[in-house]
């Protein structure tokens, strides 16, 4: 028995072109044959991919590509549970922060500032995980990453020139700082080009 094309055996309808039954739940099931009349039916991809589009999708641009951007979906993600840690800390143990940092025998009020830089780091971790749902939607945050880091090292560096901390209390924020400010601009995340279909000879522009 000839086995028929889903293109030739299967009408609009889905039904058997032998018996006119329809198939529908058969071809969904993965039947190769008709359950009535027996008649064999090869199914057919329903969608066919051109070759271009096909070998740009495995191009090792495209899986560059993807991994770039799972890469700056995990900073975000690392980057907003950092300041939400950190964020919290600075919040409910303000003093226990003071001193990690080697900070001694600061006013009261300082624990007020402490805290309120807290609530800052708190909520931008918020943006940061909003952000990692969909870099290229919310690359502002890309960017607010990017001149937070340079600026949080700038002024680091700045006050350790003029001595106002040491290297000890500023060295691993600078270096921090200044990591994922790199990092940010290496992952920045680019819109896809679109690619204008020809025009064809002889048509208006």
């Amino acid at each position: 028995m000839p086995i028929l094309n889903t293109n030739q055996a299967v009408n609009a309808q889905s039904t058997c072109p032998k018996c006119q039954r329809d198939i529908t739940g058969a071809l969904a099931a993965g039947a190769t044959k008709c359950p009535s009349c027996g008649q064999e039916i090869k199914p057919a991809s329903s969608s066919k991919e051109s070759p271009a589009a096909a070998e740009a999708s495995t191009s090792p641009a495209a899986t560059r590509a993807l991994s770039k951007l799972q890469l700056l979906q995990l900073l975000l993600v690392a980057d907003a549970a950092v300041l939400a840690l950190l964020g919290a800390l600075l919040i409910l143990a303000p003093k226990q922060v003071e001193l990690a940092f080697k900070f001694k025998d600061l006013p009261a009020g300082v624990s007020y500032l402490i805290g309120m830089w807290g609530c800052v780091l708190v909520t931008m971790a918020v943006g940061y995980a909003v952000a990692a749902t969909n870099p290229i939607r919310h690359v502002v945050w890309v960017q607010v990453g990017i001149a937070r880091g340079a600026l949080e090292c700038l002024l680091g560096l700045i006050f350790l020139a003029r001595g106002t901390v040491t290297f000890q209390q500023a060295g691993f924020g600078i270096m921090i700082a200044a990591v994922i400010s790199t990092a940010y601009v290496a992952l920045y995340p680019r819109q896809p080009r679109l690619v204008k279909a020809p025009v064809p000879l002889g048509s208006s522009p």
